[in-house]
């Protein structure tokens, strides 16, 4: 699974090329966030701009929050995150390569590349949304590690014990912050 995934992100978003202005590669518990939204996008394009990391943050919540909630707006307090710190956002045409580590924790792209001036758009990792939902997470993702990655030290944090992890969730929950710039008005440079 862990091993396989930088190929896979290597070649999926490559029939987008022609045919999208942006690529977004993100996880299923991760979510993109700028206050501007498109219009953050259609700025970069202005600003020449082919690949958009992200700033990671890990987002805490004492519940998994109600089915009809936006995320963003109701999980707002979190942690910083350089780990999660992701290249999520390029514009196809103007990408040869990512080269992605495994788990996208980094990335080498090659092609035309120009990076933002500032760092503005968000991760939001959310993963620890309760103790139950994170126990359950954890034991889908611990019955999905292949042998050959746990070999390796891929996927291992996934082995945890469910005591540990609610004493994680605990632990991080208490030191969890409003995470800056949700929610604020658009700036002026991104419209």
């Amino acid at each position: 699974m862990i091993r396989e995934a930088p190929a896979f992100y290597e070649t999926v978003w490559r029939q987008s090329r022609q045919d999208a202005d942006w690529v977004f590669i993100v996880n299923i518990d991760e979510f993109l966030y700028h206050a501007a939204g498109k219009d953050y996008f259609r700025h970069c394009i202005r600003e020449a701009v082919t690949v958009v990391p992200a700033t990671g943050y890990e987002m805490l919540a004492p519940a998994f929050p109600p089915a009809d909630q936006t995320l963003p707006l109701s999980i707002t307090n979190g942690l910083r995150a350089k780990y999660m710190d992701k290249l999520c956002a390029f514009r196809p045409d103007d990408i040869r390569r990512l080269n992605y580590s495994p788990g996208r924790h980094s990335a080498k792209p090659r092609g035309h590349i120009v990076y933002p001036a500032t760092s503005e758009l968000k991760l939001l990792h959310y993963k620890y949304l309760g103790e139950s939902y994170l126990v359950e997470r954890y034991a889908e993702l611990r019955a999905r590690t292949p042998e050959g990655d746990q070999n390796q030290g891929l996927g291992v944090h996934y082995f945890r014990e469910p005591e540990s992890l609610v004493q994680l969730h605990r632990s991080l929950l208490a030191r969890a912050a409003p995470v800056p710039g949700l929610h604020e008005p658009p700036k002026a440079s991104a419209t």
